[in-house]
């Protein structure tokens, strides 16, 4: 099932009518995850993962630098996110898609907290990342903290309105 969801990636009607019959079957259609999912839909415990190219705007370089940096370990969060990866892969925009489509949600629940986060995990990243993707220098060396904007989360609706743009469903 995950194979053939990946076989009509770019086509929305499909892609919804196989993760009906899914679902019939009683197999769970899971989010995509900055650390779980990987480029195409994927197995995981008996499930079906989305995989972060279902994301539109997400491309494969992307994908692949995530990948690359988490197989050292799981991002921790946002702000982790930012140190780790280079800002020129993964800039201001890939992080909005990536926190919109839910991505994030396993790290932090609050999307409108994380989005309106990002500029200070993004300068952060820019001041500390160099230096923490080096090897000999530890990522929390520095005593860095995440520290997201206290904001009210969107909505069920708003959530699922964004995710229904960016992943098709």
């Amino acid at each position: 099932m995950a194979e053939l969801l990946g076989s009509v990636a770019n086509q929305e009607d499909k892609v919804y009518q196989y993760i009906k019959e899914a679902q019939a079957l009683q197999i769970k259609v899971l989010p995509p995850s900055i650390n779980k999912s990987f480029g195409k839909y994927s197995v995981e415990d008996g499930n079906i993962r989305m995989g972060l190219l279902s994301i539109k705007g997400v491309n494969h370089q992307i994908v692949k630098e995530i990948i690359k940096v988490r197989k050292e370990r799981p991002f921790t969060n946002l702000f982790d996110f930012c140190l780790r990866l280079p800002l020129k892969v993964v800039n201001r925009n890939v992080l909005v898609l990536l926190i919109r489509a839910g991505a994030f949600d396993d790290t932090y629940a609050n999307r409108a907290s994380l989005l309106a986060s990002i500029d200070q995990a993004i300068d952060q990243g820019e001041l500390f990342g160099d230096l923490t993707r080096q090897p000999s220098l530890l990522s929390n060396k520095f005593g860095l903290v995440e520290r997201y904007a206290e904001i009210d989360d969107f909505s069920p609706v708003r959530k699922l309105s964004d995710e229904k743009e960016l992943l098709g469903i």
